[in-house]
């Protein structure tokens, strides 16, 4: 009988070390799931964070990419109304040297006319002078 209480008494001594160390055991465990799940949470967190940066940087350069085409428009058409301005200017310039090439003419054509009139008027001279001599000559 006492055999049997001594071996009961062991056995309980061993199942309450037993339950003890399977209580800790369970605690640490419980405490390693609540960092494994507060790990989780802080990743998924960062995770969220990095995600929104990302989508914050695309959003940004959509928005400068959309402003650079929109300059780039701006720009090809200012370029094409030089372009067209430019073409203008040329259409003018070529109209003022022939219009100043006219004048030119214009005036070398007065040049020769007035030129011509005074050959005219010196030819009549002449003439008048030849009919005066001629008239002297026969008188």
């Amino acid at each position: 009988k006492v055999d049997r209480q001594l071996r009961e008494q062991q056995f309980r001594k061993e199942f309450e070390r037993q339950a003890e160390e399977f209580t800790r055991i369970n605690k640490e465990t419980v405490e390693n799931l609540k960092l494994i799940d507060k790990k989780e949470e802080d990743l998924k967190a960062e995770k969220a964070k990095y995600a929104e940066a990302f989508n914050q940087e695309l959003k940004s350069r959509q928005l400068k990419r959309q402003q650079l085409c929109s300059e780039i428009g701006a720009l090809n058409a200012a370029k094409a109304i030089v372009y067209k301005e430019k073409q203008e200017l040329d259409a003018l310039k070529d109209a003022f040297w022939a219009e100043k090439s006219g004048a030119d003419e214009a005036k070398a054509t007065q040049q020769e006319v007035d030129t011509l009139k005074n050959d005219l008027a010196q030819a009549r001279r002449d003439l008048s002078e030849s009919r005066e001599e001629a008239e002297q000559l026969k008188a």
